[in-house]
């Protein structure tokens, strides 16, 4: 069994396309044209803006004009974003099987944060995802492996366990850079690119609900009354964890941080906690945490380097916790800025700073 799902969301997930072709036809009206009908441009809608635009207007990044058309497209489609976008047949019962398995499920899409969250919030699906990556929530988009990577880190969750479920040839390439198990849906928009066949996805489904067989979703169904909320305590929390310092706005930039985590997986838990000055301290955060029932707490030290405290006052807490708390599964990740992504991050804003 897969330990979690991520979707695409225009064309997977949600059917989009209705919407997005009226904004397409509204800026046809603006300039006298008669409306496209939204079948007409039903592939392209994976490909966002540029290939509305394109499909309905001719038009492409270079144009004359294009600037201002891409702008009040999306104004246009911000002002109606769910009026007639539903969720694919076979979705929400397989999302309800997830939750009720406390299998940890949510978004990647190239589609911009300001216009996903809200979307997802008028689906009714913004607060039971376990995580939501946008097309501007890490360095580069899909094709790109990052924003899968991004997913698998706020759901704690290894790729290789996690399959990822697109319509469109980039999401294959996306989901298998990044070492997950990919499935590519015939139901979904497709592109006007090469056939489905031939993106090299792991398996192709015609229905949503194919997904549930591929997933594993056998387990009995957990019961929603034990909990407080209307879905599954999850399981997996994650901890922020930083030095501390005597300045109040020493911490700034880590509850920034905090607070992106939280917004990107509304459904994760995330906290953020110190080693000295600053309150929450690590123990007091972690035992917080287990007196609400959380089975697995990650400590990710959001230091440059491991140095001393990480080397051994840290591991010696952990233990100490673990001897305390048999039932709970605590694990320490690297130092942030050992991982290749923040290195990377680090070096680009240095070169962008002398224009490099």
């Amino acid at each position: 069994m897969f330990e979690a799902v991520l979707f695409d969301l225009d064309g997977t997930f949600a059917d989009t396309a209705p919407d997005l072709a009226a904004a397409l036809n509204r800026l046809r009206a603006d300039l006298g044209l008669p409306p496209v009908p939204p079948r007409q441009l039903r592939a392209l809608t994976s490909q966002g803006v540029r290939g509305m635009l394109k499909g309905g207007l001719d038009l492409r990044p270079g144009d004359a004009h294009y600037a201002e058309f891409y702008d009040r497209f999306l104004r246009y489609y911000s002002q109606d974003i769910c009026v007639e976008t539903t969720v694919f047949p076979g979705i929400d019962p397989l999302v309800d099987a997830l939750d009720e398995c406390c299998s940890p499920w949510g978004i990647v899409t190239n589609k911009a944060q300001r216009f996903t969250l809200p979307l997802l919030a008028r689906l009714g699906y913004a607060k039971r995802a376990a995580c939501v990556v946008s097309g501007d929530s890490a360095r580069r988009a899909k094709p790109a492996p990052q924003p899968m990577r991004l997913a698998c880190m706020l759901i704690a969750r290894h790729p290789g366990r996690c399959l990822y479920v697109g319509d469109d040839l980039r999401d294959i390439q996306a989901g298998r850079a990044a070492g997950m198990v990919t499935v590519a849906v015939r139901y979904g928009y497709l592109g006007d690119g090469e056939p489905i066949e031939a993106w090299g996805a792991d398996h192709v489904v015609d229905h949503a609900q194919e997904i549930s067989a591929l997933a594993g979703i056998h387990c009995a169904p957990v019961t929603r009354s034990t909990f407080s909320g209307s879905r599954p305590m999850p399981q997996t929390a994650l901890i922020l964890f930083a030095h501390g310092a005597r300045d109040p706005d020493w911490a700034d930039p880590m509850r920034r941080v905090c607070a992106s985590l939280r917004e990107q997986a509304p459904g994760q838990r995330v906290e953020l906690a110190f080693l000295e000055f600053m309150k929450p301290e690590l123990r007091e955060c972690a035992e917080s945490l287990v007196s609400e029932g959380f089975e697995r707490i990650i400590v990710l030290p959001m230091f440059v380097a491991r140095g001393g405290h990480l080397k051994r006052d840290v591991p010696l807490l952990l233990d100490e916790l673990r001897q305390r708390h048999r039932l709970t599964r605590f694990e320490l990740a690297g130092a942030i800025g050992e991982a290749e992504s923040v290195v990377q991050a680090m070096a680009g804003h240095a070169l962008a700073l002398i224009g490099g």
